[in-house]
Protein backbone atom coordinates (compact mmCIF):
# COMPACT_ATOMS: atom_id res chain seq x y z
CA UNK A 1 0.00 0.00 0.00
CA UNK A 2 1.23 2.65 -0.87
CA UNK A 3 0.09 5.36 1.56
CA UNK A 4 1.11 3.73 4.32
CA UNK A 5 4.67 5.50 4.88
CA UNK A 6 2.74 8.39 4.42
CA UNK A 7 0.19 7.29 7.40
CA UNK A 8 2.78 5.79 9.62
CA UNK A 9 5.37 9.37 9.47
CA UNK A 10 5.58 10.39 12.54
CA UNK A 11 3.15 7.95 14.20
CA UNK A 12 5.17 6.92 16.98
CA UNK A 13 5.53 10.36 18.43
CA UNK A 14 1.33 10.59 17.72
CA UNK A 15 0.35 7.34 18.84
CA UNK A 16 -0.33 8.84 22.20
CA UNK A 17 -3.29 11.09 21.52
CA UNK A 18 -5.32 9.33 19.00
CA UNK A 19 -8.89 8.34 19.60
CA UNK A 20 -10.84 6.01 18.79
CA UNK A 21 -12.61 7.85 16.08
CA UNK A 22 -8.48 8.39 14.20
CA UNK A 23 -7.84 4.69 14.44
CA UNK A 24 -11.35 3.72 12.82
CA UNK A 25 -10.20 6.31 10.24
CA UNK A 26 -6.69 4.76 9.81
CA UNK A 27 -8.45 1.57 8.74
CA UNK A 28 -10.92 2.95 6.11
CA UNK A 29 -7.88 2.74 3.70
CA UNK A 30 -6.88 -0.96 3.74
CA UNK A 31 -10.74 -1.45 4.30
CA UNK A 32 -11.63 -0.14 0.55
CA UNK A 33 -8.23 -1.65 -0.36
CA UNK A 34 -9.10 -4.95 0.30
CA UNK A 35 -12.93 -4.71 -0.79
CA UNK A 36 -12.01 -3.00 -3.74
CA UNK A 37 -9.58 -6.27 -4.55
CA UNK A 38 -11.83 -8.58 -3.56
CA UNK A 39 -14.86 -7.21 -5.47
CA UNK A 40 -17.05 -6.93 -2.75
CA UNK A 41 -19.62 -3.95 -2.17
CA UNK A 42 -18.87 -0.60 -0.89
CA UNK A 43 -21.24 -1.56 1.69
CA UNK A 44 -19.51 -4.69 2.63
CA UNK A 45 -18.77 -4.28 6.78
CA UNK A 46 -15.27 -4.39 7.43
CA UNK A 47 -14.78 -6.97 9.48
CA UNK A 48 -16.63 -9.15 7.08
CA UNK A 49 -13.71 -7.95 4.59
CA UNK A 50 -10.83 -8.85 7.07
CA UNK A 51 -12.35 -12.09 8.20
CA UNK A 52 -12.71 -12.84 4.69
CA UNK A 53 -9.10 -12.08 3.76
CA UNK A 54 -7.31 -13.31 7.23
CA UNK A 55 -6.13 -9.53 7.88
CA UNK A 56 -5.69 -7.46 10.81
CA UNK A 57 -6.54 -3.73 11.03
CA UNK A 58 -4.56 -1.60 9.61
CA UNK A 59 -4.23 -0.01 13.17
CA UNK A 60 -2.78 -3.02 14.77
CA UNK A 61 0.01 -3.61 11.92
CA UNK A 62 0.70 -0.04 12.45
CA UNK A 63 0.99 -0.61 16.48
CA UNK A 64 2.93 -4.36 16.05
CA UNK A 65 5.26 -2.98 13.34
CA UNK A 66 6.15 -0.06 15.13
CA UNK A 67 5.64 -1.38 18.79
CA UNK A 68 3.18 1.68 20.24
CA UNK A 69 2.53 1.46 23.28
CA UNK A 70 -1.44 0.33 24.69
CA UNK A 71 -3.17 3.36 25.73
CA UNK A 72 -6.55 3.70 27.02
CA UNK A 73 -8.13 4.40 23.31
CA UNK A 74 -5.92 1.72 21.99
CA UNK A 75 -7.75 -0.46 24.56
CA UNK A 76 -11.03 0.80 23.86
CA UNK A 77 -10.59 0.44 20.05
CA UNK A 78 -9.84 -3.03 20.64
CA UNK A 79 -12.85 -4.27 22.88
CA UNK A 80 -15.01 -2.22 20.33
CA UNK A 81 -13.13 -4.57 17.33
CA UNK A 82 -13.78 -7.41 19.53
CA UNK A 83 -17.39 -6.72 20.31
CA UNK A 84 -17.80 -6.02 16.26
CA UNK A 85 -15.90 -9.94 15.27
CA UNK A 86 -17.93 -11.64 17.78
CA UNK A 87 -21.01 -10.18 16.73
CA UNK A 88 -20.72 -11.58 12.92
CA UNK A 89 -23.00 -14.44 12.24
CA UNK A 90 -21.51 -17.91 12.37
CA UNK A 91 -23.49 -19.16 9.39
CA UNK A 92 -20.73 -16.57 7.43
CA UNK A 93 -17.96 -19.31 8.46
CA UNK A 94 -19.89 -21.87 6.92
CA UNK A 95 -19.77 -20.32 3.13
CA UNK A 96 -18.08 -21.31 0.37
CA UNK A 97 -15.68 -18.30 0.44
CA UNK A 98 -14.85 -19.29 4.15
CA UNK A 99 -14.72 -23.26 3.16
CA UNK A 100 -12.70 -23.60 -0.06
CA UNK A 101 -9.61 -23.83 -0.01
CA UNK A 102 -7.17 -22.33 -3.05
Amino acid sequence: MKLSPILEYGIVIISKYLSTTHMNKLNTGLSRFLKHICRVSKCTKNRIIHLICDTSTYTNFVKQKNGLSVTDEYAEYTREILQKMNDVDEELFYTPVMTQQM
